[in-house]
């Protein structure tokens, strides 16, 4: 996750895709984050590449498909 090209936070998926973030302490609400994923080995691409959220201190539902 970043903002303004600085990296905030990282998360590695579970077996079924879920990513948590455990420490948000960073965050500041209000703020605008970019989560992007990063392709593994074996796959060509995400859809979408990044996804843009404001923080609100809640959880936020995101959705990528690997390709």
């Amino acid at each position: 996750m970043t903002s303004s090209k600085t990296v905030a936070a990282t998360a590695t998926t579970d077996s079924s895709g879920f990513y948590f973030f455990a420490d948000t302490t960073g965050l500041t609400r209000g703020s605008s984050y970019t989560l992007k994923v990063a392709v593994p080995k074996g796959y060509k691409s995400a859809t979408p590449a990044s996804q843009t959220f404001t923080w609100s201190a809640i959880p936020v539902l995101t959705n990528f498909m690997l390709q």
